[in-house]
């Protein structure tokens, strides 16, 4: 979806408006993350823009290091190739597992995004682990793949391999600048 909203305060930031996103209530906490076990999230934009960062719903358990997110090509519903564009955060400052909030997450150079072309919104801790006790929560949506515009998925091994989730979307916001 594309509204053409300008960043709130809540997010803090300044990156610039929301073009894609999908960012209703969750139906389920999330799907964790640490080590070498990575998330991502598929989009499709409807407008030409520099994309400029992303807002997700996250919290965290313990200390779980750096958040890195990154935007990478797709094929077959997966992440592939290298960054596009990064950004990094202190998930440590999240909030704690049952307080989850939108936290903006700013790329260090935005990357121009064509329409109807997919990207992949990839999120890692590396330095989180091990098991489940330092880790980060992406929340998700269990609601028969309700974000027609992409799938969400995961990794185990670091983004060796890929597994699709079609049933669930991760919560999102894309932002950019035209």
């Amino acid at each position: 979806m594309f509204t053409g909203a300008t960043l709130m305060s809540v997010h803090g930031g300044d990156l610039g408006q929301r073009f894609q996103y999908y960012n209703l209530d969750p139906t389920y906490p999330g799907g964790t993350f640490h080590d070498d076990t990575w998330r991502y999230q598929i989009f499709s934009p409807q407008i030409a823009h520099n994309c400029t960062g992303v807002v997700l719903w996250l919290s965290k358990l313990g200390t779980p290091g750096t958040l890195t997110v990154s935007l990478r090509a797709v094929a077959s519903n997966k992440p592939t190739g290298g960054d596009l564009a990064v950004g990094t955060i202190n998930g440590n400052d999240l909030p704690l597992i049952d307080d989850p909030s939108w936290e903006p997450i700013q790329f260090g150079t935005p990357y121009a995004v064509t329409v109807d072309t997919e990207y992949a919104i990839v999120v890692r801790a590396l330095t989180g682990g091990p098991g489940e006790t330092n880790l980060i929560r992406l929340a998700q949506d269990s609601n028969d793949g309700a974000y027609a515009r992409g799938v969400s998925g995961y990794s185990t091994n670091g983004g060796g391999a890929w597994t699709v989730r079609i049933n669930d979307d991760n919560l999102f916001e894309e932002w950019g600048t035209l």
